[in-house]
């Protein structure tokens, strides 16, 4: 492989508990846009906008189908206490990540900002020569075919590209790509419709 693309949220450190918290923090700040949205309402309109766009940041979602204020949906991701997530300087990532040759970059559908954040915290920054987040897909994030040609753009087109990801869809449509996968998770929680010749690769953040 010439360039390795890496996933950011669920594939370089372990998300769950910054995600919960980017839940509570933008589900508080849409209701004073939306008041007669309710928390359950939010959850539904969330995943009838990622079928309808295929893809892209909640905020970025909800700003353009209800014309709202991007900038104050997006401070939500500032809100996010990342030390308190368990998100913290990673030797053993910053390991991994040296051992392999290969050129590499961050391909995320997060706001630049987060990942730049979540990046320098993680000690790894340096590491990656290309950032690839959801300002520069918008609407086209992954795993739409648009995002794949968009972090193709710039390179040779006999470049030979890489996807590791924890997001079974985002393997798939690169496979369709014609680039190389591995999935992050382990062997017992392999998706059933991962593409046969995508690798499995342990969480770098375990």
């Amino acid at each position: 492989m010439d360039f390795v693309w890496f996933d950011l949220d669920g594939t370089l450190y372990d998300c769950a508990a910054a995600y919960a918290q980017f839940v509570e923090c933008f589900t508080a700040r849409l209701r004073l846009s939306l008041p007669f949205f309710s928390p359950q309402r939010i959850k539904e309109e969330r995943l009838r906008l990622r079928r309808k766009y295929g893809g892209g940041s909640s905020p970025h979602l909800f700003a353009r189908e209800h014309d709202l204020d991007l900038e104050f949906l997006l401070a939500s991701y500032d809100e996010i206490d990342l030390p308190a997530c368990g998100v913290r300087e990673n030797p053993k990532l910053r390991a991994f990540l040296e051992k392999l040759a290969a050129p590499k970059g961050v391909f995320s559908n997060s706001p630049r900002r987060y990942a730049e954040r979540v990046l320098l915290v993680l000690g790894v920054r340096d590491i990656f020569g290309r950032v690839i987040c959801v300002e520069d897909m918008l609407l086209s994030a992954k795993p739409s075919e648009e995002a794949f040609r968009i972090a193709a753009s710039g390179f040779s087109p006999d470049t030979c590209f890489a996807l590791v990801d924890d997001d079974a869809q985002n393997i798939i449509a690169a496979d369709t790509s014609g680039w190389e996968t591995m999935w992050v998770g382990t062997p017992e929680l392999r998706p059933a419709n991962l593409p046969l010749r995508t690798k499995i690769l342990p969480p770098p953040y375990l």
